[in-house]
């Protein structure tokens, strides 16, 4: 299932940069973030709130949603 997604669905280890990580998530914990991208920008993200903190519940209960306004 997970070949369906491929390139999107994995990231190597071997190429991953913490510097570059934590410059992208603004800041936060790349191991505890999930970046999610291209969303509407003529629509405001907190629209989505409630539907993404349903379908990740089950990772976390005390979740924060964000958004920075860049697709």
């Amino acid at each position: 299932m997970a070949g369906a997604f491929y390139p999107n669905y994995f990231v190597s280890y071997a190429k991953f940069d913490d510097r570059e990580a934590v410059r992208a998530l603004a800041g936060y914990d790349p191991y505890s973030t999930v970046y999610l991208s291209n969303f509407p920008l003529d629509q405001p993200g907190e629209i989505y709130t409630t539907a993404i903190k349903k379908l990740l519940e089950k990772c976390s209960n005390d979740m924060k949603v964000t958004f920075d306004g860049t697709s």
